[in-house]
């Protein structure tokens, strides 16, 4: 049954994601590691931000282990979803042999073109950030060591990485966590408040914040930046989380799709004879376009069609808008019509 492909593809979803989480701190590991701080420093003593930028070595290589565990989660799904359409082949008395072929030019294309731009993207969102902070960092006439520790984060002596930098955060995020050190150095109770309602905070510097709360003062810099440090540590785990769950769930329905368009390329499956239906999957925050899009049936190469005109191939197609891809955990079910496909060849 085609929920038995559903339950093995969210399985490999549970398997293959914490390892994209790991490999994409594992890049961001190595960015801090390798930016080199003398030289940041010494272009911002010369307000040469594009020198610093320069200096910060932002090379999509750094994400090489990230592209690793992309290319095995995809390898992963077409595999299960090639050994789901032989045993369906088998149950229908039908003498076929399937495999996946990760190295077909098309399959191959895809995975190679949508690892690099997502990488790229990543990558061009941290310029972004990284001009935002030098730039207020100057501005605001901030040491240029200082600016740069903000960036890479310092160095813990118990395992020798740098933690609690900027680099490896959304320019959003890198927002929120300026505003947390505004919070928690103004004084101000009701913002010092607030911070203690950020869901990614260290919740070990909760006494230390209500303290200076009950003191009517706020926090000391160095004390508010060891605090937001952790804070954005917190902050990078949960966009490591993110971008795992979506980049695994992409390539594990890409490669799903690409085993079916595959076994129809062998000669020994109609197109015709293959269907695919949307099924919503509840959370927390479910999307009221993809339950009103649950049982729609399209097929093999036809796209799924959400209320408001969007194109979806598959749930979390990297092509559709983010406002149809995160967090979302919609399946699909494909189904061949073996038996139809037999019908007509006695019938013939």
């Amino acid at each position: 049954m085609a929920s038995s492909l559903r339950k093995r593809i969210e399985e490999l979803l549970q398997e293959h994601a914490p390892l994209l989480q790991k490999a994409f701190l594992e890049g961001v590991k190595d960015l801090r590691s390798n930016a080199n701080l003398r030289l940041i420093v010494a272009a911002l003593e010369r307000n040469d931000i594009d020198g610093a930028i320069k200096s910060l070595n932002l090379d999509p290589a750094a994400f090489r282990a990230f592209d690793r565990a992309l290319t095995a989660a995809f390898d992963s799904g077409g595999i299960a979803a090639t050994a789901y359409i032989s045993s369906q082949a088998v149950r229908s008395g039908i003498a076929a042999v399937f495999r996946f072929n990760a190295r077909d030019p098309r399959a191959e294309s895809w995975l190679l073109d949508h690892s690099s731009t997502m990488i790229t993207r990543i990558l061009d969102d941290q310029r972004v950030m990284v001009r935002n902070i030098l730039s207020a960092g100057l501005r605001e006439g901030s040491n240029p060591r200082t600016i740069a520790l903000s960036l890479t984060g310092r160095i813990n002596r118990a395992t020798g990485v740098r933690e609690g930098g900027a680099i490896g955060l959304t320019s959003m995020q890198e927002k929120y966590a300026r505003t947390a050190l505004a919070e928690l150095t103004s004084g101000d109770p009701a913002l010092m408040r607030n911070y203690l309602t950020r869901g990614r905070r260290d919740k070990r510097s909760d006494r230390a914040v209500l303290a200076a709360i009950r003191n009517g003062e706020g926090l000391s810099l160095t004390d508010a930046e060891a605090i937001v440090g952790r804070y954005r540590s917190g902050l990078l785990n949960l966009r490591g989380e993110t971008i795992a769950r979506l980049e695994a769930k992409a390539a594990l329905h890409q490669s799903e799709h690409e085993s079916f368009l595959q076994a129809v390329g062998t000669g020994q499956v109609n197109q015709s004879d293959v269907q695919r239906t949307w099924r919503h999957v509840g959370n927390l925050h479910p999307r009221e376009q993809h339950i009103s899009m649950d049982g729609q049936t399209v097929g093999l190469e036809e796209p799924f069609t959400a209320p408001d005109g969007t194109k979806l191939m598959y749930p979390c197609d990297p092509d559709a808008p983010v406002s149809h891809t995160a967090n979302c955990h919609c399946q699909v079910d494909t189904t061949i019509d073996f038996i139809g496909a037999l019908a007509r060849e006695e019938a013939a």
